[in-house]
């Protein structure tokens, strides 16, 4: 723990400025009377302490302990109303790596669901009526706002390297403003004399999961077990379960690098997502020019930027998941003949014609992928604290 020192004027006031967020001892000397220990000072972001007014005893050597209360007290200072959440608070509720939900568990702040008109990716929250897009938010009390379409710009993943998570309402201090509704403040750890680090791992996967009975059920098409699709019972047959992977990861280290005077902290996340692959039919609306097609566009229209963009962004030009044609089939109505009698009808494929305006012709139909889909996340974070004055011990 790092301790700060500090001198009392000449009315007996004392302070102390911009002290990180944590669990303090408090003690106060003078030479001729008895020290006062109070312990378990709990100081928070963005919120004075107080602890009133305190007497000495007149004594060489006598020590006198007063208990601090945590209990919630009324702030004299400031007409602001915040909550703070803690490290153990945080580690303890069930947020799943999305920490603005804290916001929901302050008086007067609710969720607006699809109406937050606000980036979508957090915890979509509107504060004592005001827009969902009118909250502020801030990383170690720096702006941390999307300002194309509100809400956090980075969001933070791992609930190891978060001190502290204030959430300020009304009459914000001078220090804050920007917006009308709630400021969200995440206060990231730091180092201190002591060396500490932690490490964690969140895996949900697929490997323990089944289809649920209505995508498996004889009833609905599917083959039953042991049993394979025949023209006198045909039917589906099961494929297996698409892979999904989420796993999230992480890592802190903190500690002194000159004892008392400077501190770092560091810390590491990663979340890696993986889907096994599905079948993506585009359907007849989601006609595209076939390999064919875009050799015959490419052909008529040589240099052109948007039949680049086609060859090369375009469903063909994304080689995963095997991308191919599907025939579009020619249908009819039912057709009798002039007996009342059914008519032999042939449905042959058909090709589109995908450049009508230009009157250049060539194939387009819908196409079928079979494409997985994976994503990464990573974060980091390093820090470093400087204790200005006081006496450095090596």
């Amino acid at each position: 723990m790092n301790s700060f020192t500090t001198t009392s004027q000449s009315d007996g006031n004392y302070n102390f400025q911009a002290l990180p967020v944590s669990q303090y001892v408090v003690t106060i000397t003078s030479p001729g009377f008895a020290s006062l220990k109070i312990p378990s000072v709990v100081v928070t972001s963005g919120n004075d302490r107080s602890l009133g007014k305190q007497s000495l005893v007149v004594s060489a050597s006598a020590q006198v302990e007063v208990k601090a209360s945590n209990n919630a007290e009324l702030n004299t200072t400031q007409s602001q109303l915040s909550t703070s959440f803690g490290t153990e608070q945080l580690e303890s509720l069930p947020l799943g790596n999305g920490f603005d939900a804290v916001a929901l568990l302050v008086l007067g702040v609710v969720q607006t669901h699809d109406l937050s008109f606000s980036n979508q990716n957090g915890a979509s929250f509107s504060s004592n009526g005001a827009r969902g897009r009118a909250n502020n938010f801030e990383l170690d009390g720096q702006s941390n706002n999307d300002n194309s379409v509100a809400g956090p710009q980075i969001f933070f993943g791992n609930q190891d390297a978060i001190k502290e998570i204030q959430v300020v309402q009304s009459n914000f201090s001078a220090q804050y403003g920007r917006n009308t509704g709630s400021v969200i403040n995440y206060i990231t750890k730091s180092g201190t004399n002591n060396i500490h680090g932690s490490g964690f791992e969140f895996y949900t996967g697929s490997f323990l999961s089944s289809y649920p009975n209505q995508d498996k059920t004889p009833l609905l098409g599917f083959c039953a077990n042991g049993t394979t699709s025949s023209s006198a019972h045909p039917c589906s047959a099961v494929q297996p379960l698409p892979r999904s992977v989420d796993d999230k990861y992480g890592a802190t280290l903190g500690g002194p690098v000159i004892k008392d005077k400077l501190f770092a902290f560091g810390s590491t996340y990663f979340e890696h997502t993986r889907n096994g692959t599905q079948a993506f039919n585009s359907g007849a609306q989601g006609l595209t020019p076939t390999s064919a097609g875009l050799a015959t566009l490419a052909a008529a229209f040589p240099n052109n930027a948007a039949v680049a963009v086609l060859k090369g962004y375009g469903p063909y030009g994304v080689t995963i998941g095997s991308p191919q044609p599907v025939l579009a089939l020619a249908t009819t109505e039912s057709v009798t003949g002039t007996t009342g009698q059914p008519v032999n009808v042939q449905v042959a494929p058909v090709t589109h014609n995908a450049f009508y305006d230009s009157g250049t012709t060539g194939p387009a139909n819908p196409f079928l992928s079979n494409a997985y889909n994976n994503s990464e996340a990573r974060q980091g974070i390093g820090t470093r604290n400087v204790q200005l004055g006081g006496k450095v011990r090596f």
